[in-house]
């Protein structure tokens, strides 16, 4: 990946305009092979040595037209460091030259070999001696390349194209010599060492890196507080006063004259 692209991204996240996501990394690369397409999120923060040492010969083009020259099934498909010459008529080996390499990369082991990653390739005996070599983990590793010659360096996962790599894994093989590294040469058809030639191995085209999209986090709307509302107290209601009915006036009696009696009236004889 163009250093500049790595600049760029950096000064946006450091502003808080990209902010990481769960992934691994912000780089992804694409290799382009003659059979498809495989896709890889490459982890920086894990193992940022390993990830700038591959980008680096990404960036020169030094992994064009370069071959997967070890296919062990269900163990690793490796490649990276060999590029066809053409001259397979009288030498096939000879015909296969290493690539330049940059200086070894320090050891970086930490995630595990499991199926679809993609790890550092190196010399026995020598845990910091990674260059330009790769593979692909076809299976769970973990169990052996985690801890063998210090662990192998995981840098990358396949996130489109594993069915690429297991058509690659599936191919046939040819054997160019045991303690060269030809000796399970993946080819497109079956092949012997007398009839090889160029367009028969699979291809490394080119590998492109690019910044992975970042979703973009949209800012929340402060919420403004809201002032509570005091209860008001309930108004008691008032019982109505029942009017009181007056009081009529008692008409005083009239005392009542004493009858006189009357005097009887005597018999008349």
């Amino acid at each position: 990946m163009n250093r500049s692209l790595t600049n760029r991204f950096a000064i946006l996240a450091a502003a808080g305009l990209l902010v990481p996501t769960l992934s691994a990394s912000a780089t992804s690369v694409v290799f382009n092979t003659n059979l498809g397409a495989i896709e890889v999120d490459l982890f920086e923060a894990e193992a940022p040595l390993t990830v700038e040492n591959f980008l680096g010969y990404v960036d020169r083009g030094e992994y064009n037209n370069t071959i997967f020259h070890r296919n062990v099934p269900g163990f690793v498909l490796q490649g990276g460091g060999f590029t066809p010459n053409g001259e397979f008529a009288t030498d096939p080996v000879a015909a296969l030259p290493g690539r330049p390499t940059q200086a070894p990369v320090q050891n970086e082991p930490g995630i595990s070999n499991t199926r679809g990653t993609l790890a550092l390739a190196k010399l026995g005996g020598d845990p910091s001696s990674g260059t330009n070599q790769f593979f692909f983990n076809l299976a769970d590793n973990s169990q052996n390349l985690d801890n063998q010659n210090g662990g192998f360096t995981v840098f990358g996962e396949i996130t489109q194209g594993q069915g690429i790599v297991d058509a690659i894994a599936a191919l046939p093989t040819v054997n160019l010599g045991n303690g060269t590294p030809f000796s399970s040469l993946p080819t497109q058809t079956q092949k012997t060492a007398a009839s090889l030639r160029a367009p028969d191995l699979v291809i490394i085209e080119s590998i492109v890196a690019t910044l992975a999209p970042v979703t973009p986090v949209v800012p929340v709307t402060p919420v403004v507080p809201v002032t509570p509302v005091v209860p008001v107290t309930p108004v008691v209601p008032v019982t109505p006063v029942v009017p009181v009915t007056p009081v009529v006036p008692v008409t005083p009696v009239v005392p009542v004259t004493p009858v006189t009696p009357v005097t009887p009236v005597a018999p008349v004889t």
